[in-house]
């Protein structure tokens, strides 16, 4: 998945995304960003281009993720560990970053700051649309939500972003499958197959930013 992953963000699929979470962090002037369920490190990363770059930190469960995000970020922080668990200060983090990764309740209350945002983003309506009517009969739309947080984070704003991947779809969407949920499902085959076929793949995101007042 790592590979996957990998080979789809220097694709530059996920660009539109990325660009976009950057923008979003940019505006809270954070000091200090943790993402959590980092991975590589791709959207952490990111905020190296910010005019003054925040500290970095990024942890994930995955050993290889983690290895890898550190060799492209030499100048952030980048720890293996438990997300729910982050071996962090009380009180020591600006911003928090969950891309399509849990918010863990009692772990970004611990150690964000008063005042401290936290940047969510999660699958849109349309995310995968074309995969998804591959391989079902019946298709819905998804509701795009984030995941919960807690009601002591006041939500500031909304947004999503949409974007096509074309050109080389088979390459790119096979890789995007190996990187989903659609990997470890009996629909696998039938996923990786399908994209064989599209010539497009609708990548649809929302993002739901806080404020812990």
């Amino acid at each position: 998945m790592i590979a996957a992953r990998a080979r789809v963000f220097d694709a530059a699929a996920y660009a539109p995304m990325r660009d976009v979470l950057r923008h979003v962090v940019a505006t809270t002037s954070p000091s200090s960003v943790l993402d959590l369920g980092c991975g590589e490190g791709y959207y952490t990363r990111s905020l190296c281009d910010l005019s003054k770059p925040p500290l970095r930190i990024g942890i994930d469960l995955s050993k290889k993720g983690i290895s890898r995000a550190a060799r492209l970020d030499p100048g952030g922080m980048y720890l293996v560990g438990n997300c729910f668990q982050p071996p962090l200060a009380d009180d020591s983090i600006d911003t928090i970053i969950s891309v399509f990764s849990p918010v863990p309740e009692a772990a970004i209350a611990r150690v964000s700051r008063r005042g401290a945002y936290l940047v969510v983003a999660g699958p849109g309506p349309d995310h995968l649309i074309e995969i998804r009517k591959s391989i079902y009969r019946e298709v819905r739309k998804q509701t795009g939500t984030t995941p919960a947080v807690p009601d002591s984070w006041q939500l500031v704003h909304e947004d999503e972003v949409h974007s096509l991947v074309e050109g080389n779809v088979a390459t790119v969407g096979a890789d995007i499958v190996r990187m989903s949920p659609y990997i470890w499902s009996s629909q696998s085959d039938r996923a990786l197959d399908a994209v064989c076929r599209l010539t497009s793949i609708t990548l649809s995101f929302r993002f739901s930013v806080y404020r812990l007042p």
